[in-house]
């Protein structure tokens, strides 16, 4: 049996924006990461405020887990406003996703069989 992992979702200090991750390790410490400035492009950019969740999930799923609530919040919020999972591009000028990287859902070219 592999050892659980932790899935959560931080809300950022940019509004209605939010990041969606896993770790494998101490949450603590990962979320100290975040919270610091040096967790991931994403929160280095919109900043941290606030933990809205986070849960043990099995290692096995925890992919898909992490995808199917990144498209939980991105049905809520707009795909442009949540980073995580599958979807953790950033670009250098801003926000924009490229179309490969967006779900056909939102428009984009990118065929997602999860969430």
């Amino acid at each position: 049996m592999s050892p659980p992992c932790t899935l959560y979702i931080i809300k950022c200090v940019s509004p209605r924006t939010f990041y969606v991750g896993t770790t494998y390790r101490h949450k603590k410490k990962r979320l100290d990461e975040h919270f610091e400035g040096w967790g991931c492009k994403w929160t280095q950019r919109h900043g941290c405020r606030s933990v809205v969740a986070a849960f043990t999930v099995p290692l096995e799923t925890s992919s898909q887990m992490e995808n199917e609530v990144w498209m939980h919040y991105a049905r809520i919020y707009g795909h442009e406003r949540v980073r995580g999972g599958d979807v953790t591009f950033v670009g250098r000028q801003g926000d924009s996703l490229p179309d490969w990287v967006v779900p056909q859902e939102f428009g984009g070219t990118r065929i997602v069989h999860w969430g």
